[in-house]
């Protein structure tokens, strides 16, 4: 599925602990992806947990929307380089209770873990251990620029981090809610943020 603007995975899951994987490719430099955990329930608003893909600053973020009038807190950062036309694997861990290890002990964790690679290249990771509070338990997807793929996405239930991933079926990517006013100002907010020069009027 190529996306522009904001997509959600099949109405029916909702996940306040999850496994989420896919495979997603960028057409070109500036384009920015961005996965949403504990969304909001209403249509067009994002509050909640994101992790953000962006080539054109050259980072990973995860990042908590509090509240659409204020901005995002950037909670971990990670300089990335994301070529267009590579292909990135993408896993992402979101944990809050007791898990059985590898030795099948029961071990209680709170984390948010993002594993992922692109191309060719090692796997790299983002953890975050302290997770904010947040009201809902929406999950999607979204992509910004000339255009953003995902394939292969997998949503199936939370693991240990040392435990071997569970199997789950592929998900079909549908639109989320539409609200005009809330896209065009995020598409004027991108255009803002993606401007290297400043604009003088006299």
């Amino acid at each position: 599925h190529r996306l522009r603007g904001p997509v959600a995975l099949h109405p029916e899951h909702t996940a306040l602990e999850t496994e989420l994987s896919f495979i997603m490719r960028f057409d070109a430099r500036g384009d920015r992806a961005a996965v949403l955990l504990r969304g909001s329930e209403a249509g067009g608003d994002y509050r909640g947990l994101s992790v953000v893909f962006d080539s054109g600053a050259g980072e990973v973020l995860i990042v908590h929307h509090k509240h659409p009038d204020l901005p995002s807190e950037v909670l971990v950062r990670r300089e990335e380089t994301l070529p267009p036309g590579e292909t990135c694997t993408v896993n992402i861990l979101l944990l809050e209770g007791e898990y059985p290890n590898a030795e099948g002990a029961a071990e209680e964790i709170e984390r948010l873990q993002v594993t992922y690679s692109v191309g060719f290249q090692e796997m790299r990771e983002l953890v975050l251990d302290e997770l904010p509070m947040t009201r809902g338990a929406r999950v999607g997807l979204s992509g910004w620029g000339e255009g953003v793929s995902f394939h292969s996405v997998r949503l199936g239930d939370a693991r240990h981090p040392n435990q071997s991933p569970t199997t789950s079926g592929q998900l079909e990517l549908l639109p989320a809610p539409r609200d005009a006013e809330i896209d065009a100002l995020t598409s004027l907010a991108l255009v803002l943020l993606n401007t290297n020069e400043f604009l003088y009027v006299e």
